[in-house]
């Protein structure tokens, strides 16, 4: 048995390095915006995606500490490095709870009932010449939607979830010593 059979690089065509996760959660990002700019109802997939790809970094990274030039230390077990990035971004365990709740059917202990997924129209409408308020349909009578996540009453946008993610994670990467791979 081989490392690429215990750790999986044998089964992601090459990727491995925790950079190019946060590439790939760039793409995901870049895919999530034009298919919302777009209406093109794939970007709930690309927003799934996303947010698991920003979960699963913290495994990558974890797996990857010890082939820093100077590992962390403080970080034996991945449960550890998991509450220390929960700690330094909160908001990835919305990540956590999209990535568990796509993977898995039924998610018994697993998960947080107070995190709902959403999606919100965005009306446009506008003041006509006596003031009133009309409703303007847009472009293909397709209503431009926005992904959600809430929490404990607090709704973020899926987009801006996943754009502080993919900042949280560069950052992180360039503090612990993850030099580009690319």
């Amino acid at each position: 048995m081989t490392q690429l059979d215990i750790d999986g690089r044998g089964k992601t065509f090459g990727l491995w390095h925790p950079r190019q996760a946060l590439l790939k959660l760039r793409w995901e990002y870049d895919m999530l915006v034009g298919f919302e700019n777009d209406g093109d109802d794939r970007h709930v997939f690309a927003a799934f995606n996303a947010a698991s790809t920003a979960w699963h970094l913290a495994e990558w990274t974890w797996h990857t500490l010890p082939q820093l030039e100077s590992p962390p230390k403080n970080f034996a077990r991945m449960k550890d490095f998991y509450a220390d990035c929960l700690t330094g971004f909160p908001e990835l365990d919305l990540c956590r709870q999209i990535a568990n709740g796509g993977k898995h059917f039924r998610l018994e202990g697993r998960h947080d009932i107070g995190v709902r997924t959403s999606t919100m129209y965005m009306l446009k409408y506008r003041r006509d010449q006596n003031g009133k308020i009309e409703f303007v349909a847009p472009a293909g009578n397709k209503h431009e939607q926005r992904l959600a996540v809430s929490c404990s009453g607090k709704i973020v946008k899926v987009r801006t979830l996943i754009a502080d993610a993919a900042a949280y994670w560069d950052e992180r990467l360039t503090r612990l010593g993850y030099k580009q791979y690319f």
